[in-house]
């Protein structure tokens, strides 16, 4: 690990990615023990995020120093733009498709205006199931210059202040709070209260330029800390969700009094767009007993990781475009042979399949940008846009009520 890339946070990012895909691929099956199913206190978009924040902290760091503060600031203008492409490209991709042959996702959005519906993806106001983390990875890095300027101004706190303001904030008055404007479809992350996941860890690793050390007194408390806490967390998810015939008798009655307080404190601890307390709470303590315990045992627990994590982490948008992507094509290929989402041991085959592709693909870089094709990928949103356009003017979307 002591290379220039954390390789924890490669492997972490990778299970992001892995739990990310098996959530989106099918319905519910098995396999959402692992991954939570997007049904837990955290997620795995909140442990992305969360790493993104922390990777982001050092590259720039390292930038900074190395280039000085305008070429770095240049930079993470770049790739916004560059997320911002591949945002738009997908919404154009996923959206039309989705609507036209009503996939199970499909949101009933309405396209018979096929220009404002362009126009409204490319100015970042509408975006779709899928997309819309993309949209606040856009958001989150076309934010970083200026964050970049007032770090290397000295005004951490200040500006940390004013991040923890906005979500606090956020919390009870989304309305006031929405910045930098309101994306339809993009509810679930809404930028006032995920920017906390990303650019609190960022100014920590910026400042220091890694992940402090901890010696190994501290490390083993710390690790048990966040371990009990984790415990707590998946404890007090399962004992209210979990069938009822798998709790004792004696637990019953406990678990029909608090089913109240539980779902208040989903309502106001959890909720995912609000990203609230709990939720920010339960993302440390589960992200950071995982990243603790690959500080204490990396070889044992990375060495049957790494085949497959470490190239999902390592080129993460690559696996979330190649995702979408089949995603797509499966929900086509279900549709038309009459299937549905309904038999969970269909789903795991489906979705430990599309693991698998998805790893090959990305081990392989099938069809990532290379210089040569380069502009040919930065045209692509565009030329997408035009098609959406032209497609639009189908019947099926031609006759939707405006």
């Amino acid at each position: 690990m002591a290379q220039s890339r954390d390789l924890r946070l490669d492997l972490l990012r990778g299970f992001c990615v892995l739990a990310m895909i098996v959530n989106h691929i099918s319905g519910g099956s098995p396999l959402y023990l692992l991954t939570g199913g997007d049904r837990f206190f955290t997620s795995a978009a909140a442990g992305f995020i969360l790493i993104s924040g922390l990777t982001a902290g050092m590259v720039y760091r390292r930038l900074v120093e190395r280039d000085g503060l305008v070429p770095a600031m240049l930079k993470a203008w770049r790739r916004a733009w560059n997320l911002y492409l591949l945002t738009v490209g997908l919404t154009f991709l996923i959206a039309p498709i989705s609507e036209l042959f009503a996939l199970p996702w499909a949101s009933g959005l309405n396209l018979s205006r096929s220009l404002k519906f362009v126009l409204s993806v490319l100015t970042l106001h509408q975006t779709y199931t899928l997309v819309n983390i993309l949209v606040l990875y856009t958001l989150l890095f076309a934010a970083l210059p200026a964050v970049l300027l007032l770090l290397a101004q000295g005004h951490a706190r200040a500006f940390l202040a004013a991040s923890w303001l906005l979500w606090l904030v956020y919390q009870f008055y989304p309305d006031i709070a929405t910045v930098p404007w309101t994306v339809a479809g993009g509810y679930l992350f809404a930028f006032a209260s995920w920017q906390v996941l990303f650019f609190t860890p960022l100014v920590l690793t910026y400042r220091q330029g890694r992940i402090p050390d901890l010696g190994p007194a501290r490390l083993r408390r710390l690790h048990l800390l966040t371990g009990l806490a984790a415990a707590a967390f998946i404890g007090y998810y399962a004992f209210f969700n979990l069938p009822g015939e798998w709790l004792p008798g004696p637990l019953h009655a406990a678990r029909a009094a608090g089913e109240g307080l539980y779902a208040w404190s989903w309502r106001a601890l959890f909720e995912k767009a609000h990203v609230g307390p709990g939720r920010v709470v339960a993302s440390a303590a589960i992200y950071g007993f995982l990243f603790l315990s690959l500080t204490r045992w990396w070889d044992r627990l990375s060495r049957p990781a790494r085949p497959l994590l470490l190239p999902l982490g390592q080129h993460a948008l690559y696996a979330w475009t190649a995702h979408i992507v089949l995603i797509i094509g499966l929900g086509l290929s279900l549709k038309a042979l009459g299937l549905d989402e309904s038999n969970p041991w269909l789903n795991t085959v489906l979705q430990i399949a599309a693991v698998a592709l998805i790893a090959w693909l990305t081990r392989r870089q099938f069809l990532a940008v290379t210089p040569r094709t380069r502009p040919y990928w930065l045209a692509s949103p565009f030329v997408l846009a035009l098609l959406t356009i032209l497609v639009l003017q189908l019947p099926h979307f031609a006759a939707l009520p405006d």
